[in-house]
């Protein structure tokens, strides 16, 4: 679906989504937290069971404390640092890529109105290729916006953010790619700005450690409300744009059936009032000649 299908969706960023998001978050909180929880849990385990088994090997792929002082970048010079880098990425894309597909798909059916339950985490097999390929553009695509300064980093992310979860409704990663490209492009400061705002609540809410279990799912939650305004996604539903003033607004109905409001035309005016009828016998008469 392209927006000029769906004629009342807004198509403007709204930073109105995090308010959303969370009251969206709260009517399956619990749902939401364990989701949550056993995500983080997951990728978690991937890094250290791979660092335990360079450690284990008497290659440890980080340097100590004091080599660390002595020399904050050596560890780039570090053949086994890249070595466990490379190994977490072989690992971690697909396994990343089969939880994204599972996450940002609650994340759609939660935002359609739908329920969800854990086991749609571990629904993302059939968009698994998909999340890859879209991951590593986007993120060799945010290395760039960081050698173009931070804003060209929040520039990218914001320009993609519906495409996560775009994704989840099996459109392939370059269609994603072309519609989330296509619906962003005239936001795109505003999306940057909209990056910015919420990667600082995102970040917040890290160092409270728990605050994550909030803010993880809020994000997800974002970019398919993102996907709804911006794209137009199948099966949601969102409220009438404000008419502008003097204009006939739409119906609530408008929204849910994605059709143009009714045009309006103004009544015809009243015809003015005549004179009452003469009573008989009383019509004027002209002046008769003697």
């Amino acid at each position: 679906m392209i927006a000029a299908e769906y004629p009342n969706y807004p198509r403007k960023v709204n930073f109105n989504w995090i308010n959303e998001s969370f009251k969206i978050f709260q009517r399956d909180a619990g749902t939401w937290v364990l989701t949550a929880l056993i995500f983080i849990l997951i990728v978690a385990a991937i890094s250290v069971v791979i660092e335990g088994v360079f450690i284990l090997s008497g290659h440890s792929p980080f340097l100590t404390p004091s080599e660390t002082a002595a020399s904050p970048f050596a560890v780039y010079t570090y053949p086994t640092y890249w070595a466990f880098m490379g190994l977490s990425v072989l690992i971690g894309l697909p396994v990343n890529g089969f939880l994204y597909g599972g996450v940002f798909s609650m994340a759609n059916k939660a935002v359609r109105g739908q329920s969800i339950d854990l086991g749609d985490l571990f629904s993302g097999g059939a968009t698994i290729v998909n999340y890859i390929v879209y991951m590593l553009i986007l993120t060799i695509l945010s290395y760039l916006g960081v050698i173009a300064l931070i804003v060209g980093c929040l520039v990218v992310t914001g320009l993609f953010y519906p495409g996560l979860a775009v994704l989840a409704d099996g459109v392939g990663f370059a269609d994603a790619f072309s519609k989330s490209f296509n619906a962003m492009k005239n936001n795109w400061l505003t999306a940057a700005g909209f990056v910015f705002v919420f990667g600082l609540l995102y970040m917040l809410s890290a160092v409270c450690c728990i605050g994550i279990f909030v803010t993880l799912p809020m994000m997800c939650i974002t970019t398919s409300l993102a996907y709804r305004d911006m794209i137009g996604m199948p099966g949601a539903s969102v409220e009438p744009v404000p008419a502008a003033p003097g204009v006939w607004p739409p119906p609530p109905s408008a929204a849910a059936t994605n059709a143009p409001p009714p045009s309006f035309e103004m009544p015809p005016p009243d015809p003015l009032p005549t004179d009452p009828p003469s009573a008989p016998g009383t019509e004027d008469t002209p002046d008769r000649e003697i």
